[in-house]
């Protein structure tokens, strides 16, 4: 199918953009040794793009893509999204070793659900860090996307959300949307994570202890918060499933506005793993 680059993008031509930008992100990491990516085109998946831990599948649903892209940024942006997703493979959490490491060290503080918010955040900090050092131009249009896609997605927007975003903000100056107002326990909040997550970025032997820290620093900020995410409350949100290291089931909610800018925040621990560490 041909598609010229001055057009939205439709969910067919987008499953063509999404091959092409594959192919350019493998071969960019000089082809790992990943299986072929599941496309999708799903609005009501919990997750649009993200990489399966045990499989080591990355799963790209086209969904994800803002809204309203022309066809020569939505190869970009996905180009940049393969990049993030391959190096979750090739550097962090890189394995379900590490991912448990980190994992039990953020649950010394907080839930099981928060203490995998914490680890993907700290490794899409991580990862992101690294991207806008090796592909500035792609990593920086590729966040810049994201938060105004979920700021337009969602206008009543959960705490959770604006510390994510300010988090960028402290981290790599990304600016916060102007209609979003962001209060001063949440600008320190993320602050105090920033500085935990540069001093350890670079030295995969400290990432369990910045989780460990991060954890304690969000219990800090809503010690109210007994179950599920912390900061959820907004103008709307999707219901996952998520089990416990123990067998246990519970129903999460995870706010849309955190959804369509970093994906499922709980997905996908290997639990294995998590057990055995």
């Amino acid at each position: 199918m041909e598609t010229t680059s001055n057009e939205p993008v439709g969910s067919d031509s987008l499953r063509v953009v999404t091959g092409i930008a594959w192919s350019r992100a493998i071969q960019d990491f000089y082809h790992p040794p990943l299986p072929e990516p599941e496309i999708e085109h799903n609005h009501d998946a919990s997750s649009f793009f993200y990489i399966d831990s045990d499989s080591w599948t990355v799963h790209l649903n086209t969904a994800g893509v803002p809204i309203h892209m022309m066809v020569s940024d939505a190869e970009e942006y996905l180009t940049s999204v393969c990049h993030h997703e391959i190096q979750h493979y090739l550097l962090c959490p890189f394995d379900g070793v590490m991912n448990g490491r980190m994992f039990v060290a953020a649950r010394k503080h907080v839930n099981d659900a928060t203490a995998m918010f914490v680890c993907n955040l700290y490794a899409d900090l991580v990862v992101d860090s690294n991207l806008l050092r090796r592909f500035p131009s792609l990593t920086h249009k590729r966040i810049n996307s994201s938060i105004h896609d979920s700021a337009v997605r969602v206008h009543d927007h959960s705490d959770l959300w604006k510390l994510i975003v300010t988090c960028y903000r402290v981290m790599w100056g990304f600016p916060i949307p102007s209609t979003v107002r962001i209060s001063q326990d949440i600008f320190e909040a993320a602050s105090e994570i920033i500085t935990a997550a540069r001093s350890s970025i670079d030295d995969e032997h400290r990432w369990p202890k910045a989780c460990e820290k991060i954890a304690k620093i969000i219990d800090e900020w809503t010690p109210e918060e007994q179950e599920g995410l912390p900061g959820s409350a907004s103008g709307g949100s999707k219901s996952v499933t998520q089990e416990n290291i123990d067998g246990s089931k519970k129903t999460i909610n995870i706010p849309l506005d955190v959804d369509a800018i970093m994906g499922n925040p709980i997905e996908a621990r290997n639990g294995d793993r998590v057990e055995k560490c």
